[in-house]
């Protein structure tokens, strides 16, 4: 006879997935080598793929029908739907989260961060650096965790996204009441941590305890940088109206970094059309801060247009231009 699945696991393995028959085996297998002196259980959440990954997950849940719990929506949800859907079924503690197309490498990993979390309660989060893997070849990320011994707030996190989602482990304080806004969100994972981040600080450690994999079908590693940047600023718009103005100021600056970095990019790439695009959108997002960011690359501006034909894109970027006035010099740090 099977067993039952267990009634009160101090921990929750969080884990959607979709078409992903080819990685779906290897990122179980890393969440059953776990080694623990706790119980937990692993709750996969299957959208409704067009590939073999549900009946993948079946044959493991025959295996082992006293550790895992499908979760097997009748139609397409999506990554917010189904991740909300699935975290609803998790009943831990504690939360660990990875999706089905990466994969854990420590067998260690749970253990260690829920002895972190027991013993600081002040913290609500705890994540690790990873490694990467792109066309077969593995790299550890350039993500480190050095500021102040690798102790975040949720203002750090504010201005810069650095959580790698398959390494983190948090306290399941929102016992899966997520607000209404929260399923609108491009980047679920991103409006996740804001909302952990509320209930105590963040730590990182620089031990690297799982793979995460970029390929043809990741859903968001491999979509048109275009596409990711889009994605970025719905999520930063929505956040802006659902967080305290404090961190939604936080948030604005994120965005602003983020467009100055793509400008700075585009024009090195002498791609002026998306150059420009961010410029503007830079200055509708604080036109301050883009008088700083305009006169840093104004330079490289005059130096494209120079060498360019293209004398329209010249006369769009004088308009842009506009709001830079020869003034003294300023300080904008």
């Amino acid at each position: 006879m099977a067993k039952p699945l267990l009634k009160n696991p101090l921990l929750s393995i969080c884990c959607i997935t979709y078409n992903h028959e080819q990685f779906i085996g290897q990122a179980i297998e890393s969440f059953l080598m776990q080694e623990c002196n706790f119980e937990f259980e692993i709750v996969l959440g299957e959208d409704c793929s067009t590939d073999k990954t549900r009946e993948i997950l079946l044959d493991y849940a025959g295996k082992f029908p006293d550790k895992i719990k499908l979760v097997l929506p009748e139609h397409n949800l999506g990554p917010a739907g189904n991740f909300i859907n699935t975290f609803k079924n998790c009943s831990g503690k504690y939360i660990a989260f990875c999706e089905g197309d990466d994969y854990w490498t420590d067998k260690n990993k749970l253990q260690f961060q829920v002895d972190f979390l027991v013993h600081n309660p002040d913290f609500s989060t705890c994540f690790h650096t990873v490694y990467e893997l792109r066309n077969a070849k593995l790299k550890l990320s350039e993500v480190e965790y050095s500021k102040n011994d690798g102790i975040y707030s949720l203002e750090d996190f504010a201005l810069r996204s650095f959580i790698f989602t398959l390494s983190i482990v948090f306290r399941n304080n929102l016992k899966s009441e997520f607000p209404v806004w929260f399923k609108e969100c491009a980047l679920p994972d991103f409006a996740l941590h804001m909302l952990n981040g509320q209930f105590g600080k963040f730590k990182g450690f620089n031990k690297p305890m799982a793979v995460y994999r970029r390929h043809d079908g990741g859903v968001f590693s491999m979509k048109p940088l275009e596409h990711k940047v889009a994605a970025i600023e719905q999520t930063i718009d929505i956040l802006q109206q659902h967080f305290p103005e404090s961190i939604g100021s936080i948030l604005k600056m994120q965005k602003q970094n983020l467009y100055e970095h793509l400008i700075r990019f585009y024009y090195f790439e002498k791609e002026n059309e998306k150059a420009e695009n961010y410029l503007q959108r830079a200055i509708e997002n604080n036109p301050e801060f883009a008088k700083k960011a305009a006169l840093e690359i104004l330079p490289v501006i005059i130096k494209n247009i120079y060498h360019s034909n293209r004398y329209r894109m010249g006369d769009r970027l004088a308009s842009l231009l506009k709001f830079v006035k020869p003034k003294r010099s300023r300080n904008y740090d």
